[in-house]
């Protein structure tokens, strides 16, 4: 209780949780503050794939970050494929220049892209000069400025390469 983790250049890869966040489960009204940093290829069997957000009164940052191939299970509708943020939450989420590419959920048997699950009860998202896929959240457009939904271009996602392309430039580049 009380503590603000801060997660700096770490990679969160193909991890599990059986239940809810992947890789991280934030529990409480801490205030992590995640900077350049991996998540690829994490799995929840029914929330946040790659991180699961629960509490309220938190006020969050991801920064340089990418977050590509997460996957939710979904089996109770809500997802978030790379994030899930509490929908009963009053928190503050801010991503910015980061990457949300290629994370997914199923629902039934057919999966669908999904940045983060439900949002509601006086939470807010923003993301900001980032590569967010589709551009939505949830359904609804990304809240925010200066987004793009490009391909990002990593230069061998399968092999766990998430550099960007120089040739051609990767959109997502500064």
């Amino acid at each position: 209780s009380g503590a603000d983790p801060w997660i700096e250049a770490c990679s969160f890869i193909m991890n599990f949780a059986n239940l809810l966040g992947g890789a991280i489960y934030v529990d409480g009204d801490p205030s992590p503050v995640i900077l350049d940093s991996l998540f690829a290829g994490n799995t929840a069997d029914n929330n946040g794939g790659a991180i699961y957000f629960d509490g309220a009164g938190s006020n969050s940052t991801i920064t340089n970050t990418t977050f590509s191939g997460n996957f939710v299970q979904d089996f109770n509708g809500t997802g978030g494929g790379a994030i899930y943020f509490n929908p009963n939450s009053t928190s503050l989420l801010t991503i910015q220049n980061s990457i949300l590419w290629g994370n997914n959920r199923t629902v039934g048997e057919s999966p669908v892209f999904d940045l983060l699950g439900q949002i509601g009860g006086g939470g807010v998202v923003t993301i900001n000069y980032s590569t967010v896929q589709d551009d939505v959240l949830n359904g609804q457009a990304v809240t925010g400025s200066m987004n793009l939904d490009s391909d990002p271009r990593f230069v061998n996602p399968g092999q766990g390469n998430f550099r960007l392309k120089v040739a051609p430039l990767s959109p997502a580049h500064d």
